[in-house]
């Protein structure tokens, strides 16, 4: 697969989070059940971050639409 098919998220070059990349396929045995809990804790306030700019996204874009939406009665 050419990395431009990859999301934003998961390229490798300069626009892209190759961190990300890399925790997908990183060997999980040598950490301590506590730091399995810490990195889970870590990944879903990532995952609310990364939702509310979505939602922000989103809501942009209705407003846009709104505004530049002509409706004929």
């Amino acid at each position: 697969m050419i990395d431009d098919d990859l999301p934003l998220s998961l390229r490798t070059g300069p626009k892209g989070a190759a961190a990300l990349n890399g925790l997908l396929h990183e060997d999980l045995d040598p950490y301590s059940v506590d730091d399995l809990k810490e990195r889970i804790d870590m990944l879903e306030a990532e995952i609310r971050r990364v939702r509310e700019a979505m939602e922000k996204k989103k809501n942009r874009l209705s407003e846009a639409s709104a505004l530049f939406s002509f409706k004929t009665s």
